[in-house]
């Protein structure tokens, strides 16, 4: 019997494990975030998607992405066939999203810059906040608390 082995690594609270489809040794670990010492977990998100797991943080570096996918609220329900119907209905409208971002990329890790709003029927704004994202590679993002913005 044969055993395999990985190489490991513990950062941020958390254990990674390189895996190489090819076997290939590790060019990159994640960085460790000083900002995290004394944190503790509020939350915790998990969603199941029919996609390679470097889809999910490419797409949010696509700014295309997030007016096509994330512009409407929960008010316009969650079915995709819903929120992009011709004639949505006023709900829809209620409360959406603007989006602005700008990224660079840092090697393995990208840096974005994510500005948010809530709008009212598209026009008031009743919530605006910045995010400072680090994405470590295609499956680690920090996202420290938002700030409020100017």
């Amino acid at each position: 019997m044969r055993l395999r082995a990985w190489r490991v690594d513990e950062c941020n609270g958390m254990i990674h494990i390189w895996h190489h489809a090819h076997g290939a040794e590790p060019h990159w670990w994640p960085s460790e975030v000083s900002k995290l010492n004394g944190w503790v977990l509020c939350g915790r998100t998990e969603h199941r998607v029919l996609a390679h797991m470097q889809e999910i943080p490419e797409n949010g570096a696509d700014i295309a992405h997030l007016h096509a996918i994330h512009e409407s609220s929960l008010t316009a329900g969650s079915s995709m066939t819903l929120v992009h119907e011709p004639q949505p209905s006023w709900w829809h409208s209620l409360l959406t999203h603007r989006w602005k971002s700008c990224w660079s990329p840092d090697g393995h890790r990208a840096h974005m810059r994510l500005k948010h709003e809530t709008l009212l029927f598209g026009r008031w704004s009743l919530l605006s906040m910045v995010l400072d994202v680090t994405q470590d590679g295609p499956g680690v993002c920090h996202t420290p608390l938002p700030r409020p913005s100017h």
